[in-house]
């Protein structure tokens, strides 16, 4: 499943996140497990291969994974701040319209 953030992508397998980010300089995708203590990183040329990948990365590491008890409640930090960063971005962008209508109607002198 991925997840639409207005910085980073996300992806979940087995309880894990996994970010998704396109690297331009060297045309791939790339990403890292979340929410852990360690590195954990893996890239692909396609998103299907990066899923795959992404996946071989947990089930090849969870032995390491699974040492880290604190990890879905870190995911969902992560998360939570993607999705929080979404929120403060269209707050912003809401307070610019609305900006822009009050301004158009005292031009037009309706207010």
């Amino acid at each position: 499943m991925l997840v639409r953030g207005d910085k980073m992508q996300t992806m979940e397998y087995k309880g894990f996140v996994g970010s998704v980010k396109v690297n331009l300089n060297d045309d791939i995708l790339e990403g890292k497990i979340l929410g852990i203590d360690v590195i954990i990183s893996y890239s692909a040329t396609t998103l299907k291969e990066l899923r795959e990948k992404f996946k071989n990365a947990v089930d090849s590491n969870i032995d390491i994974l699974s040492e880290n008890p604190n990890k879905n409640e870190e995911n969902l930090i992560d998360l939570f701040n993607v999705l929080s960063d979404v929120e403060k971005q269209q707050g912003k962008l809401r307070g610019i319209i609305a900006a822009a209508i009050i301004n158009k109607r005292h031009k037009l002198g309706l207010l």
